[in-house]
C-alpha cells in the first residue's frame, strides 16, 4: 500500500444540508474508515470553476479547514483510546 499523505482535494455538501451537521458526519465517518485510520490525511483543496454548481465562495475554504481540522482531532482522539 502506498503510504503517502492522502489528501481530500474537493468535498461537497449541499447548503440545505449544512445546517444538519452532515459536513461533520460526512468526514467523521470517512476518516474512521480503516483506509483513513492507516494513512496521514491532509487538505488540498481545488478552487472549482466558478460556474460549477454551487461553487464554494472564499469563506468556504478555511471554514472546512477548521471544520476537517476539528473532525480529524476528535477521530485521532477516539483511536488513539481504543
Amino acid at each position: 500500500m502506498d503510504n503517502s499523505p492522502k489528501e481530500i482535494y474537493y468535498f461537497r455538501i449541499q447548503n440545505h444540508l449544512r445546517k444538519m451537521g452532515l459536513a461533520r458526519e460526512s468526514l467523521r465517518v470517512c476518516l474512521c474508515h480503516e483506509f483513513f485510520r492507516k494513512q496521514n490525511v491532509c487538505l488540498n483543496l481545488i478552487r472549482p470553476l466558478s460556474d460549477a454548481p454551487e461553487a464554494p465562495s472564499a469563506e468556504d475554504s478555511p471554514y472546512f479547514e477548521k471544520l476537517f481540522q476539528t473532525v480529524k482531532s476528535e477521530v485521532e482522539t477516539l483511536n488513539s483510546e481504543g
